[in-house]
């Protein structure tokens, strides 16, 4: 499971959880995975918001994981 965030003018405008199928450890959404809408953490939208900064994107789809050992930055 991942989560995807679209970032515009450093806001976060919309973002999804995605699942793979049972046995496929990837996301995508045509290899057979699921999406809903899903309601981000506050530390989610800011670490959303300071990825696209970092790469100077205006308009950036970023990519999270859900960690039990809570945030993680790589």
């Amino acid at each position: 499971m991942d989560i995807r965030c679209l970032v515009i003018d450093s806001k976060v405008v919309a973002s999804i959880k995605r699942q793979g199928p049972e046995e496929e450890f990837r996301s995508n959404l045509h290899r057979g995975g699921t999406a809903e809408k899903i309601q981000l953490t506050p530390e989610e939208r800011t670490t959303a918001i300071r990825a696209a900064k970092a790469m100077g994107l205006p308009i950036a789809g970023v990519d999270m994981v859900r960690s039990h050992r809570g945030p993680q930055n790589y």
